[in-house]
């Protein structure tokens, strides 16, 4: 998906940009911008060496963007759906719970434990580089 920015700021060899957010763009949250918001901010590494009011084309490879939204909508899913299928067959008869309600609430929790581990992994730069956009081309 390629995009058309503007480098708002440079700092070393990285440039923030500013752009509206695609309405194929989903909530990772690497671009720091509300829901409601469309405008946004991305830090993108400065490879062509564009300077401050220059446009640049930006582009995240398909292939990062399906791995983005597997690790943030796959995950989570098949945490809660292992949840409800290990507190309804497991944990229910072990503890002697109604087992729809049992299920749920091991589903939410599981679901919740994967955000959890997916927001400390980017906190520690694991999607860092794999995730993120590239300049392609100073335009003007």
């Amino acid at each position: 998906m390629l995009e058309v920015v503007e480098v708002i700021d440079v700092n070393g060899d990285e440039a923030t940009v500013y752009l509206k957010r695609h309405t194929a763009c989903g909530d990772c949250g690497k671009c720091m911008v509300a829901k409601q918001n469309l405008d946004m901010t991305a830090t993108v590494k400065n490879s062509l060496g564009a300077k401050v009011g220059d446009k640049v084309s930006v582009e995240m490879e398909l292939k990062g963007l399906l791995g983005a939204s597997f690790i943030m909508y796959g995950v989570p899913l098949a945490a809660f759906f292992i949840g409800l299928l290990f507190g309804f067959n497991v944990l229910s008869p072990a503890l002697g719970m109604e087992a729809n309600f049992c299920a749920f609430l091991t589903g939410l929790v599981l679901i919740s434990l994967a955000y959890l581990f997916i927001k400390l992994l980017d906190r520690r730069g694991a999607f860092r580089e794999r995730y993120q956009l590239t300049m392609k081309g100073i335009i003007g």
